[in-house]
């Protein structure tokens, strides 16, 4: 009992003492002091402080910014100092009793919007207004019909407005700080009506209008994806978006089929230039080593024009890349597949190079010896003076080297894997960001080994005086496949 009374009165005092500490505590705007610091950190600058008066300052060292010097010259209230320095160093200042502590505030840095102003035809339209309602600010696009302006992080209204032109009023055009936001306008013409006319459309509406708008006006059979439709997937090639249009499908995502015509009859572009085949055995394009983060749109026509290539009876797919990027980025991903036939099966095949795993010949596979004969006409069962003997073969087998050098060997199946690395970076060349000069690039790498069943193999045309569908007659087998692929953007 005795110590439960000591306990309370000590408590009482203890607060009494607080209350009254608090009490006495003096206002900052009651304090006077003459700062006269040149290129002091801020902490510098807060020892000084704590000398002059009888506040002390309690802070993070890890969010004070030691490093940076500021100049501050200041005679006057230590409140109006402090909201000085708050101005020049993003730092907050809130008074406790005797204490001041101090929070540093990162400044948020703006974000970006961008895009291109278009027509209904898909053309552009230079000169077109561009107005963000709630800031007041407004930006007029280039020859090109691109635009691009600086705002604070936020969500806002934006107006598009033409001679000739009907308004178009955009709402729910979100900002991030320090990003960029696509959006892409196509306007329609006012040809019956003198008075301004106001469409309001949604930001995820418009921003694939101008791709919408070069399809409608197309003269052949179009489809296909914007950008801003890329970024809403998980993709990170663009043989994972392909199939993602209607009409096309993909063999592993690598390999596209368009309305149910092989890869061969199919024919890829890049920026306007065709693509070559991937593919030594048959025509096709490994749509894998295309980054989706550098494209801007992708169209696939599937009728053709005088004015295109007559090399497609499928499709033709043109990938469109950024041409500067609207923000800098740099991604890295890596893959991985098995399956349950190839990872850790038998897997024949010749003696390979020490590069073979990075696509390179070490120079192994040269040393062929000069004189060799045609052997092809060598038939075993029509011995001749005419043909080739055994011994022969066999002789020259041995000079090119035998099955120490052409024989196969065995291996141990290993899973498939991929690499892409992508980099996109862009400068300014002008304070005003009027100009700029920029590059986007990507690597990418991967090695795939499979396993193929044959059901049946057979040399040749040569006839079996057998039953052909007998077990014992027919001869199955395997065909291992072994591919690695470099490429550069």
């Amino acid at each position: 009992m005795k110590y439960s009374t000591l306990i309370l009165i000590l408590l009482a005092m203890s607060s009494t003492l607080l209350m009254a500490n608090v009490a006495e505590a003096q206002k900052m705007s009651e304090v006077n002091i003459h700062i006269n610091a040149r290129q002091q950190t801020i902490g510098a600058i807060l020892d000084e402080i704590e000398t002059k008066t009888p506040f002390s300052f309690v802070y993070m060292l890890g969010e004070i910014k030691e490093h940076r010097k500021v100049d501050l010259q200041f005679d006057g209230s230590l409140l109006d100092a402090l909201q000085m320095l708050s101005r020049h160093t993003a730092t907050r200042y809130q008074q406790t009793g005797n204490n001041i502590v101090v929070t540093y505030v990162p400044v948020q840095q703006p974000g970006r919007l961008s895009g291109k102003i278009l027509d209904s035809k898909g053309e552009p339209l230079p000169g077109a207004s561009l107005k963000v309602l709630e800031l007041k600010e407004s930006v007029s696009n280039a020859v090109d019909g691109s635009y691009q302006i600086s705002l604070p992080a936020g969500t806002y209204t934006v107006e598009v407005n033409y001679i000739g032109f009907q308004t178009v009023r955009i709402t729910d055009v979100k900002i991030l700080s320090d990003k960029n936001t696509p959006l892409n306008i196509a306007l329609k013409e006012n040809a019956q009506s003198l008075n301004t006319v106001t469409i309001t459309s949604s930001y995820r509406k418009a921003s694939v209008e101008g791709l919408y708008a070069r399809q409608k006006n197309a003269a052949t059979v179009t489809d296909g994806i914007s950008a801003e439709q890329i970024s809403a997937t998980p993709d990170k090639h663009i043989g994972e978006t392909l199939k993602r249009i209607a009409g096309l499908s993909t063999t592993e995502n690598r390999n596209v089929v368009v309305r149910g015509a092989a890869e061969r009859y199919n024919v890829a572009q890049l920026d306007g230039i065709m693509l070559p085949s991937t593919d030594v055995q048959s025509r096709n394009f490994d749509f894998t080593l295309i980054p989706s983060n550098l494209v801007e749109s992708i169209i696939v026509n599937k009728s053709a024009t005088p004015d295109m290539t007559a090399g497609f009876g499928g499709g033709l797919i043109q990938v469109n890349t950024i041409s500067i990027p609207t923000e800098d980025f740099l991604s890295f991903s890596a893959g991985s597949s098995f399956n349950s036939r190839t990872v850790g099966e038998d897997f024949y095949a010749y003696k390979r190079g020490k590069y073979d795993y990075l696509g390179f010949d070490d120079g192994s596979r040269n040393h062929f010896p000069a004189g060799l004969k045609d052997v092809s006409s060598f038939n075993p069962i029509y011995p001749n003076p005419a043909n080739t003997t055994a011994e022969e073969v066999a002789d020259q087998n041995r000079r090119i080297g035998g099955t120490e050098r052409l024989g196969s060997r065995i291996f141990r199946g290993m899973p498939s894997q991929n690499y892409q690395l992508s980099i996109g970076q862009s400068y300014e060349l002008s304070t005003k960001k009027a100009q700029k000069i920029g590059f986007v690039g990507s690597m990418s790498y991967r090695n795939t080994q499979n396993i193929d069943e044959i059901a049946t193999i057979r040399r040749g045309t040569w006839q079996i005086n057998a039953t052909p569908d007998d077990p014992d007659n027919v001869n199955k087998g395997n065909l291992y496949n072994f591919n690695t692929t470099l490429g550069a953007l």
